[in-house]
């Protein structure tokens, strides 16, 4: 039923065709059915880090790696002193980093857990309000000056939209929305 296709390239007919939706969305029971096929409309931690990993990533930046290389020449200087030194100064700085890592990684966690944002979609012909993550495709999503945009969504009716898309281009200006298929 839904193919990987680049629905940004298609007109609206075959939108609506393909994801078997129209503009007043689908239907409660439909909308079942797709969310055992697809699942929620939400991000996935494909990747976690070891607490080992984390450590030794505090030691990427370049003037770590300076201070690595100056302690490994102390040693083969035979200037244990400051070899020992500079080791604990760069376990110290690893240790603080990998705290603060870990204490931001908590903090965007529990972010996460809180943070449940609403979409307005048409289903079985009625507006309604639902959790973003309770999203499928062929879902019709209403957004008003504000919201946040809950899913990968192709606009099919739209006047003077704008977005911002700093967190995905970095782009700092608004940008302008069309309805038409964009080769």
């Amino acid at each position: 039923m839904i193919k990987n296709l680049p629905y940004y390239q298609l007109e609206l007919p075959q939108i609506f065709e393909t994801l078997n939706t129209s503009q007043d969305g689908i239907s409660e029971e439909e909308v079942n059915s797709r969310r055992q096929v697809y699942g929620r409309n939400a991000l996935t931690d494909l990747h976690r880090e070891s607490a080992f990993q984390k450590f030794l990533k505090q030691f990427k930046d370049a003037l770590i790696i300076l201070l690595v290389i100056a302690t490994i020449i102390s040693v083969y200087l035979q200037d244990y002193r400051g070899a020992s030194i500079l080791g604990v100064l760069l376990l110290i700085n690893a240790f603080i980093g990998y705290i603060q890592e870990a204490k931001a990684e908590k903090i965007m966690q529990s972010l996460k857990r809180m943070l449940h944002p609403i979409a307005k979609v048409k289903r079985d012909g009625k507006l309604i309000e639902v959790r973003a993550s309770e999203l499928v495709p062929g879902d019709v999503v209403f957004l008003d000056e504000g919201d946040s945009v809950p899913a990968d969504l192709r606009i099919i009716e739209e006047m003077n939209l704008q977005t911002n898309d700093f967190s995905l281009t970095g782009e700092s200006s608004p940008v302008n929305k069309y309805v038409h298929a964009i080769k």
